[in-house]
């Protein structure tokens, strides 16, 4: 997840030994031991509760283990956060509410928050993928939409976005995207 923090390189809002902490739970998590990792971000996220990484890390771990209720706790905190990560909080706290309705397949927000998480060069393919097998989940066509080039391909993305009932978030970005296709501005 922290790729600086392989580098030895302590990110802002956290301390050495909180760095250290999610690393180890990086660590485990990579092993699969998700229990383990999360007790890893507990620890780091007392230290450091302003800090992302460690509050994405919990929300990982409970979803791994098919636990939506901690994970959406989880993101919520993540969403109040004036971080940069404060998106990913909001969108996959509504993914989870989804879930949790059955609107959208069990392990959908699990494959969003992956999908999020992963590589730019994978993110596209990730998310037509992930819109078929959940095509209600709103911010997931938003994502797509910003990953398109083609203006025919983005403003279907769009469309199917508006019509799957976003929330009030979701709903504003899916307007800038449609006005910005309107305008021609990138």
């Amino acid at each position: 997840m922290i790729h600086l923090l392989a580098l030895g390189v302590v990110v802002a809002g956290s301390t050495p030994a909180t760095a250290r902490l999610q690393q180890t739970g990086d660590a485990e998590a990579t092993a699969g031991r998700w229990d383990t990792a999360a007790r890893y971000y507990e620890q780091a996220h007392r230290g450091s509760p302003d800090w992302p990484e460690p509050l994405i890390g919990l929300a990982r771990a409970a979803l791994q283990q098919g636990d939506l209720t901690p994970a959406g706790v989880w993101f919520e905190r993540l969403a109040a956060l004036e971080t940069g990560h404060a998106r990913v909080g909001v969108v996959l706290g509504n993914c989870v509410a989804r879930e949790r309705e059955q609107a959208v397949p069990g392990g959908t927000c699990r494959g969003y928050l992956e999908v999020l998480l992963g590589p730019p060069d994978t993110r596209l393919d990730a998310l037509e993928a992930l819109v078929v097998d959940a095509p209600a989940l709103a911010s997931a066509w938003a994502d797509l939409a910003r990953q398109r080039a083609d203006p025919e391909a983005r403003r279907q993305a769009i469309e199917r976005g508006l019509a799957a009932q976003p929330g009030p978030q979701v709903f504003g970005e899916l307007l800038v995207l449609q006005q910005q296709l309107l305008w021609g501005v990138e």
